[in-house]
């Protein structure tokens, strides 16, 4: 193993060899033991993982979200999204996917016309 393949594969997997695959443990091993770069670029990023480790997670602020939504005012409201709305917008979309499928499916000939739409076209001259 090479220094770049190294460093990517640092990157990839992390400090901790037993995230690493199997074989490329073994081999980044080998490079760890003989080459002093590849130890501090490991050793850099051992340290930079322990300390996000560490870092001290602040709670949220119990009053952000009221003074979100006070400061959004009334037009909220207008965009909130409610069971009719959801139920509308998922129907529309499943018609509108229904609609284009079977366009597609006539089209390619997947679907022959039937019924109405044969004897429309056998009035129009369209088939």
């Amino acid at each position: 193993m090479n220094r770049d393949e190294f460093d990517r594969l640092l990157l990839r997997h992390g400090p901790q060899m037993t995230r690493w695959p199997q074989a490329e443990r073994v081999r980044a091993e080998a490079l760890l033991a003989t080459d002093p770069g590849a130890r501090a670029a490991h050793a850099e990023l051992a340290a930079l993982e322990a300390a996000a480790a560490r870092a001290v997670r602040l709670p949220p602020d119990a009053g952000l979200a009221a003074r979100i939504a006070a400061a959004a005012g009334p037009e909220r409201a207008a965009f909130a999204i409610t069971p009719g709305r959801l139920f509308a917008a998922l129907a529309t979309s499943l018609g509108l996917a229904g609609a284009g499928y079977a366009a597609a499916s006539l089209a390619a000939g997947l679907i022959a016309p039937t019924g109405y739409a044969t004897g429309l076209a056998g009035i129009y001259g369209v088939l």
